[in-house]
């Protein structure tokens, strides 16, 4: 678990930042799947939403 929470931290860097993100992001949905959470999550805008955000961190490149 630790190794997946650093993978949450980063510098200065827009691509760093980016990575940091999306790593956040894969935690969530990992843990909230797995948890079996209350609340409801809407999958379409989920996905939409982070094929946006993998957009703007590959523009940064």
């Amino acid at each position: 678990m630790a190794r997946d929470l650093q993978a949450t931290l980063c510098g200065y860097d827009r691509h760093e930042a980016g990575r940091a993100l999306l790593a956040t992001v894969d935690l969530y949905r990992r843990w909230s799947d797995a948890g079996g959470t209350a609340v409801e999550r809407r999958h379409h805008a989920e996905t939409l939403a982070v094929r946006y955000l993998h957009d703007v961190v590959a523009q940064g490149r």
